[in-house]
């Protein structure tokens, strides 16, 4: 079946590569115009740099049950799902860290102190379609909400008839719906020039990967060059792991599980995907050294 492919700059804050098996031209470039109406639905719900979008407003109201799109609150309960099981590792209130860490100096410990128990307060309560906001930490839904939007995007895609599968990448994070099997290269995190040889490959098939870590991204604290992603159960940032891949049924999964096993140590995270069969990960620290959970594809 013909192949076709799309891309795009600046959707949500990244690039975006679409590819559509179809018979034929035009039922691709429905596959791609439902895949975009979906980001553009969906981007407004969980955006935190939208002062209009539902989680800002909502975040305006601490406090009050208030009714809110079933997406959202969908999302809302994954998140809370995720927050459980990783015992904290995975925090919707870690933008507070985040601010703290921006101002350019190191936080003192007793600033870190009053988030960390901030953090530890209950996060929110859903009944019905309402959901009160409890915890007074500013919230971000960033490490989940592109995997699930990309999941609905893709899922869009596939249901157009006469398409036969959907690979969709927004920055680096993988969802493949369909007939397709498609063989994957993973970023060597010590050597990122764009011909440089993948550290790992895998092959996907109605499966998603996403790959977190901070050695493209972070701040420069004092002198030091830090990480981006924070640890929300000390407040500090993430130093024994530089890359994670995760490969999940779905790409809400994979995003998640990859910040989440950046975060934890990496006995904690393999602990954790023992609970999960169905996913996997490959860890590396800054030592070179590469921990795999024990389902990761072996070559």
């Amino acid at each position: 079946m013909p192949r076709f492919s799309f891309a795009y700059e600046r959707v949500l804050g990244t690039s975006l590569e679409l590819q559509v098996e179809a018979w034929f031209p035009h039922l691709a470039q429905r596959a791609r115009d439902a895949a975009l109406a979906e980001l553009d639905r969906l981007e407004p719900l969980f955006s935190s740099f939208n002062p209009q979008s539902t989680l800002s407003q909502w975040q305006q109201t601490p406090g009050v049950p208030v009714p809110l799109p079933p997406e959202f609150l969908d999302l809302l309960s994954v998140s809370q799902f995720w927050h459980q099981k990783s015992l904290g590792a995975f925090h919707p209130g870690v933008e507070s860290l985040t601010r703290l860490w921006k101002t350019g100096e190191v936080p003192s410990p007793e600033d870190l102190a009053l988030v960390r128990e901030q953090l530890a307060q209950p996060l929110w309560t859903i009944e019905g379609d309402r959901a009160t906001l409890h915890t007074p930490c500013a919230l971000t839904l960033n490490s989940i909400a592109k995997g699930y939007i990309i999941d609905w995007a893709a899922s869009a895609a596939l249901r157009v008839r006469g398409v036969s599968s959907v690979l969709l990448n927004v920055g680096g994070d993988l969802c493949l719906r369909g007939r397709r099997e498609a063989e994957v290269g993973i970023t060597d995190p010590f050597c990122v020039a764009e011909n440089a040889p993948p550290l790992a490959r895998v092959r996907l098939k109605d499966a998603a990967l996403a790959t977190s870590g901070g050695y493209r991204r972070g701040v420069e604290v004092g002198g030091k060059w830090h990480s981006h992603l924070l640890d929300p159960r000390t407040g500090l940032p993430v130093e024994h792991v530089v890359s994670v891949s995760a490969l999940a049924p779905c790409a809400t999964v994979a995003d998640v599980l990859a910040t989440i096993c950046s975060v934890q140590q990496p006995d904690e995270s393999l602990t954790l995907l023992e609970a999960f069969p169905e996913c996997a990960v490959l860890i590396v620290t800054p030592e070179g050294e590469r921990h795999l959970s024990a389902c990761w594809p072996q070559d």
